[in-house]
């Protein structure tokens, strides 16, 4: 695929500085212009990669959508990688729209994710600019099925395992969220608007220590240009801290965010992690 004029547009967490960091990579004969708009103005990581590698940078706000619009055709932008967490409970609380962003809203039939990503994909595709999918930059950083902790699930647990995936499936596809919690095949929490770990915190108020299994899983037929299901030390720091030991996601469809660290510290916690097919 030929990319003349990339876009990354970042959100925060990690996940915007893997993509800038493969976009350079990928660039080292100068034949691509990059861009980096910027949601999230704490991510200084990523701000500093940006300096570092002077790459064109801007910052922007959801609440104005047309002036980002505007920016892109100005900088002639031709493809467009959405990447990093974007909080919806943030968008429907703390953002300020102004006229011309709320007069493009009313077209939303809802404010279900799905809704609002063909809206975005709609008025990209009137300025000729392709959304691209996210994995294409952030490959490395899906895991095939397996067992990667040194421990191991019991059987009990496995079950327990097997059952929450069903379940994570079966929410992603209803567009609620991408997790659940479950112990002893009781569903104790499924994750909606509040995120991955305020559930896990909830699911844990009512599971006997160690016992609760988080699942996180996609939707059939998901949308990878704009979300893709995410773990990382984050992830398992709150599950430590709330005494829950075991961690499955769907293989192949899930980015593991610090890779090494991340494998590190699920071992020396004595978690299970697992990545199903």
């Amino acid at each position: 695929m030929k990319i003349q004029n990339l876009c990354i547009i970042a959100g925060s967490g990690n996940l915007p500085l893997y993509a800038l960091t493969e976009a350079l990579k990928r660039n080292q004969e100068k034949k691509m212009q990059i861009y980096v708009y910027v949601l999230d103005e704490d991510n200084k990581e990523l701000l500093q990669s940006i300096e570092e590698n002077k790459v064109a940078f801007r910052k922007i706000s959801l609440g104005k959508f047309d002036e980002v619009l505007k920016k892109l055709k100005a900088d002639k932008v031709t493809h467009v990688l959405f990447i990093g967490k974007v909080q919806k409970k943030n968008i429907l609380k703390g953002i300020r729209f102004n006229l011309k962003t709320l007069m493009l809203l009313r077209k939303l039939k809802d404010w279900n994710d799905k809704s609002i990503f063909n809206l975005i994909a709609e008025e990209l595709k009137k300025i000729k600019i392709e959304i691209l999918k996210q994995e294409l930059f952030l490959q490395s950083l899906l895991c095939t099925p397996g067992l990667y902790s040194k421990q191991k699930p019991s059987k009990s647990e496995l079950t327990d395992i097997n059952y929450g995936m069903e379940f994570a499936k079966k929410i992603a596809w209803l567009d609620i969220g991408q997790t659940v919690i479950v112990a002893n095949k009781t569903l104790l929490a499924v994750e909606a608007i509040e995120g991955t770990d305020e559930a896990i915190k909830r699911a844990c108020m009512y599971a006997v220590k160690n016992t609760a299994v988080v699942c996180k899983a996609i939707r059939k037929g998901q949308d990878t240009r704009f979300d893709v299901p995410t773990v990382g030390l984050h992830t398992i720091e709150t599950m430590r801290q709330n005494a829950c030991r075991i961690l499955a996601v769907e293989a192949g469809h899930t980015f593991v965010v610090n890779q090494e660290q991340f494998f590190k510290k699920i071992n020396e916690y004595k978690m299970v992690f697992m990545a199903l097919s």
